[in-house]
Protein backbone atom coordinates (compact mmCIF):
# COMPACT_ATOMS: atom_id res chain seq x y z
CA UNK A 1 0.00 0.00 0.00
CA UNK A 2 2.55 2.82 1.05
CA UNK A 3 4.64 2.18 -2.14
CA UNK A 4 1.47 2.88 -4.45
CA UNK A 5 0.95 5.68 -2.00
CA UNK A 6 4.30 7.07 -2.67
CA UNK A 7 5.22 5.97 -6.35
CA UNK A 8 1.51 6.18 -7.20
CA UNK A 9 -0.41 3.65 -9.17
CA UNK A 10 1.49 4.01 -12.52
CA UNK A 11 5.04 4.23 -10.82
CA UNK A 12 4.86 1.19 -8.46
CA UNK A 13 5.36 -2.15 -9.95
CA UNK A 14 4.52 -5.96 -8.58
CA UNK A 15 8.70 -6.27 -9.14
CA UNK A 16 9.45 -3.16 -6.89
CA UNK A 17 6.79 -4.79 -4.28
CA UNK A 18 8.28 -8.11 -4.24
CA UNK A 19 11.70 -6.51 -3.67
CA UNK A 20 10.84 -4.54 -0.64
CA UNK A 21 9.27 -7.73 0.87
CA UNK A 22 11.92 -9.60 0.32
CA UNK A 23 10.27 -12.35 -2.26
CA UNK A 24 11.14 -13.21 -5.77
CA UNK A 25 8.66 -11.61 -8.51
CA UNK A 26 7.29 -15.50 -9.19
CA UNK A 27 5.98 -16.28 -5.35
CA UNK A 28 4.29 -12.67 -5.44
CA UNK A 29 1.95 -13.93 -7.99
CA UNK A 30 1.13 -16.68 -5.89
CA UNK A 31 -1.24 -14.00 -3.72
CA UNK A 32 -1.52 -11.44 -6.35
CA UNK A 33 -2.20 -12.15 -10.22
CA UNK A 34 -2.01 -8.74 -10.96
CA UNK A 35 -1.46 -5.15 -9.71
CA UNK A 36 -4.79 -4.44 -10.57
CA UNK A 37 -5.82 -7.51 -7.56
CA UNK A 38 -3.08 -6.11 -5.48
CA UNK A 39 -5.13 -2.95 -5.51
CA UNK A 40 -8.80 -4.78 -5.13
CA UNK A 41 -7.18 -6.66 -1.64
CA UNK A 42 -6.13 -3.35 -0.30
CA UNK A 43 -9.43 -1.41 -1.16
CA UNK A 44 -11.28 -4.63 0.48
CA UNK A 45 -8.70 -5.37 3.59
CA UNK A 46 -7.89 -2.22 4.61
CA UNK A 47 -10.39 0.13 3.53
CA UNK A 48 -14.16 -1.06 4.35
CA UNK A 49 -12.13 -3.08 7.56
CA UNK A 50 -10.62 0.05 8.41
CA UNK A 51 -13.63 2.00 8.36
CA UNK A 52 -15.80 -0.32 10.03
CA UNK A 53 -13.29 -0.90 12.90
CA UNK A 54 -13.59 2.07 14.75
CA UNK A 55 -12.99 1.93 18.29
CA UNK A 56 -16.70 3.21 18.92
CA UNK A 57 -17.78 0.29 21.23
CA UNK A 58 -18.15 1.25 24.60
CA UNK A 59 -17.01 4.36 24.63
CA UNK A 60 -20.79 6.28 22.97
CA UNK A 61 -21.64 9.27 25.39
CA UNK A 62 -25.11 9.20 26.66
CA UNK A 63 -25.97 13.16 25.47
CA UNK A 64 -25.71 14.18 22.06
CA UNK A 65 -24.17 17.09 22.94
CA UNK A 66 -21.11 15.24 23.97
CA UNK A 67 -21.25 13.49 20.50
CA UNK A 68 -18.88 15.66 18.56
CA UNK A 69 -15.59 14.83 21.02
CA UNK A 70 -16.60 11.10 19.55
CA UNK A 71 -16.44 11.92 16.05
CA UNK A 72 -13.46 14.15 16.29
CA UNK A 73 -11.28 11.75 18.95
CA UNK A 74 -12.04 8.81 15.89
CA UNK A 75 -10.85 11.24 13.42
CA UNK A 76 -7.31 12.37 14.95
CA UNK A 77 -7.18 8.44 15.82
CA UNK A 78 -6.99 7.04 12.24
CA UNK A 79 -4.91 9.84 11.43
CA UNK A 80 -2.59 9.75 14.08
CA UNK A 81 -2.55 6.01 14.95
CA UNK A 82 -3.22 4.08 12.19
CA UNK A 83 -2.03 3.79 8.16
CA UNK A 84 -4.98 5.70 7.28
CA UNK A 85 -3.04 8.66 5.71
CA UNK A 86 -0.85 6.15 3.60
CA UNK A 87 -4.24 4.54 2.01
CA UNK A 88 -5.89 8.54 1.78
CA UNK A 89 -2.88 9.24 0.29
CA UNK A 90 -2.94 6.03 -2.51
CA UNK A 91 -6.98 6.67 -2.77
CA UNK A 92 -5.90 10.29 -4.22
CA UNK A 93 -3.25 8.84 -6.40
CA UNK A 94 -5.52 6.12 -8.11
CA UNK A 95 -8.60 8.13 -8.59
CA UNK A 96 -6.20 10.13 -10.70
CA UNK A 97 -3.96 7.82 -12.24
CA UNK A 98 -7.23 4.67 -12.22
CA UNK A 99 -10.84 6.43 -12.82
CA UNK A 100 -12.31 3.37 -12.88
CA UNK A 101 -11.86 2.49 -8.94
CA UNK A 102 -13.56 5.92 -8.19
CA UNK A 103 -17.09 3.71 -7.65
CA UNK A 104 -15.29 1.58 -5.54
CA UNK A 105 -13.98 4.86 -3.25
CA UNK A 106 -17.64 7.00 -3.53
CA UNK A 107 -19.06 3.64 -2.09
CA UNK A 108 -15.95 3.61 0.98
CA UNK A 109 -16.43 7.10 1.49
CA UNK A 110 -19.71 7.96 1.01
CA UNK A 111 -21.74 4.90 1.89
CA UNK A 112 -19.82 3.51 4.10
CA UNK A 113 -19.16 6.30 5.88
CA UNK A 114 -23.07 6.97 6.09
CA UNK A 115 -23.72 3.52 7.26
CA UNK A 116 -21.31 3.71 9.60
CA UNK A 117 -22.80 7.53 11.04
CA UNK A 118 -26.23 6.13 10.97
CA UNK A 119 -25.04 2.98 13.79
CA UNK A 120 -23.24 5.82 15.75
CA UNK A 121 -26.57 8.45 15.99
CA UNK A 122 -29.53 6.28 16.16
CA UNK A 123 -29.05 6.14 19.89
CA UNK A 124 -30.05 9.99 19.97
CA UNK A 125 -32.61 9.68 16.78
CA UNK A 126 -34.21 7.30 19.08
CA UNK A 127 -34.48 9.03 22.07
CA UNK A 128 -35.78 12.47 20.44
CA UNK A 129 -32.19 14.42 21.10
CA UNK A 130 -32.11 15.15 17.63
CA UNK A 131 -32.98 14.52 14.07
CA UNK A 132 -31.11 11.77 12.28
CA UNK A 133 -30.90 14.66 9.48
CA UNK A 134 -29.13 17.26 11.68
CA UNK A 135 -27.46 14.37 13.28
CA UNK A 136 -25.20 13.28 10.21
CA UNK A 137 -24.56 16.97 9.11
CA UNK A 138 -23.42 17.17 12.10
CA UNK A 139 -20.97 14.70 11.81
CA UNK A 140 -20.05 15.76 8.44
CA UNK A 141 -19.32 18.91 10.05
CA UNK A 142 -16.85 17.94 12.51
CA UNK A 143 -15.00 15.51 10.12
CA UNK A 144 -14.56 17.99 7.54
CA UNK A 145 -13.37 20.45 9.55
CA UNK A 146 -11.24 18.44 11.21
CA UNK A 147 -10.03 16.60 8.34
CA UNK A 148 -8.15 19.21 6.18
CA UNK A 149 -5.92 20.32 8.85
CA UNK A 150 -5.16 16.34 9.37
CA UNK A 151 -4.58 16.01 5.69
CA UNK A 152 -2.02 19.23 5.65
CA UNK A 153 -0.61 17.94 8.70
CA UNK A 154 -0.21 13.85 6.93
CA UNK A 155 -0.40 14.18 3.86
CA UNK A 156 0.34 17.62 2.52
CA UNK A 157 2.77 18.97 4.36
CA UNK A 158 4.49 16.10 6.73
CA UNK A 159 7.93 17.19 6.65
CA UNK A 160 6.68 20.64 8.75
CA UNK A 161 5.48 18.03 11.61
CA UNK A 162 2.15 18.97 13.71
CA UNK A 163 1.43 22.17 13.90
CA UNK A 164 1.53 23.68 17.20
CA UNK A 165 -2.40 24.69 17.31
CA UNK A 166 -4.02 21.78 15.35
CA UNK A 167 -4.89 20.57 18.94
CA UNK A 168 -6.55 23.78 20.11
CA UNK A 169 -8.45 24.05 16.50
CA UNK A 170 -9.57 20.66 16.82
CA UNK A 171 -10.88 21.44 20.61
CA UNK A 172 -12.43 25.26 19.17
CA UNK A 173 -14.11 22.59 16.64
CA UNK A 174 -15.99 19.96 19.21
CA UNK A 175 -16.52 23.43 21.60
CA UNK A 176 -18.70 24.86 18.43
CA UNK A 177 -20.47 21.86 17.69
CA UNK A 178 -21.18 21.26 20.96
CA UNK A 179 -22.12 24.54 22.07
CA UNK A 180 -24.77 24.50 18.65
CA UNK A 181 -26.00 21.14 20.18
CA UNK A 182 -26.94 22.55 23.69
CA UNK A 183 -28.61 25.75 22.21
CA UNK A 184 -30.80 23.90 20.28
CA UNK A 185 -29.24 25.57 17.59
CA UNK A 186 -29.83 22.43 15.47
CA UNK A 187 -33.34 22.39 15.60
CA UNK A 188 -35.01 22.11 12.07
CA UNK A 189 -35.56 25.54 10.69
CA UNK A 190 -36.45 26.98 7.61
CA UNK A 191 -33.35 27.70 5.45
CA UNK A 192 -31.97 30.87 5.17
CA UNK A 193 -31.81 32.11 1.92
CA UNK A 194 -28.01 32.62 0.11
CA UNK A 195 -27.12 36.19 -1.16
CA UNK A 196 -27.52 35.76 -4.74
CA UNK A 197 -24.07 36.57 -5.59
CA UNK A 198 -23.91 35.40 -9.00
CA UNK A 199 -27.36 36.89 -10.47
CA UNK A 200 -26.30 40.56 -9.09
CA UNK A 201 -23.29 40.06 -10.99
CA UNK A 202 -24.84 39.05 -14.05
CA UNK A 203 -27.13 42.31 -13.27
CA UNK A 204 -25.01 44.44 -12.85
CA UNK A 205 -22.51 43.55 -16.12
CA UNK A 206 -25.25 43.26 -18.23
CA UNK A 207 -26.22 47.44 -17.24
CA UNK A 208 -22.71 47.98 -17.61
CA UNK A 209 -23.03 46.61 -21.03
CA UNK A 210 -26.17 48.61 -21.34
CA UNK A 211 -24.28 51.49 -20.58
CA UNK A 212 -21.78 51.37 -22.85
CA UNK A 213 -23.40 50.26 -26.39
CA UNK A 214 -24.28 53.98 -26.99
CA UNK A 215 -21.35 55.18 -26.09
CA UNK A 216 -19.70 52.83 -28.63
CA UNK A 217 -22.33 53.38 -31.04
CA UNK A 218 -21.14 57.34 -30.98
CA UNK A 219 -17.81 56.60 -31.46
CA UNK A 220 -18.29 54.95 -34.56
CA UNK A 221 -20.43 58.05 -36.06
Amino acid sequence: MKLIAERGYRGASLRELARQVGMQQPSLYHYFRSKEDLVEQIIVSFGIGGVGTMPTEGVLPERFEDYPALVASIATWLWRKTDWPSFVRLLFNLSVEAPKYQPRFRKLFVDTQREQTRMLIRPYVDSGQVSAIDAEHLTRLVINAIGLPLIEEHLLFPQAGVHPDLDAYIDFVVRFASTGVRNGSLAEKSPIPLPRVASKFAETKTKTRTRTKPTTARRRR
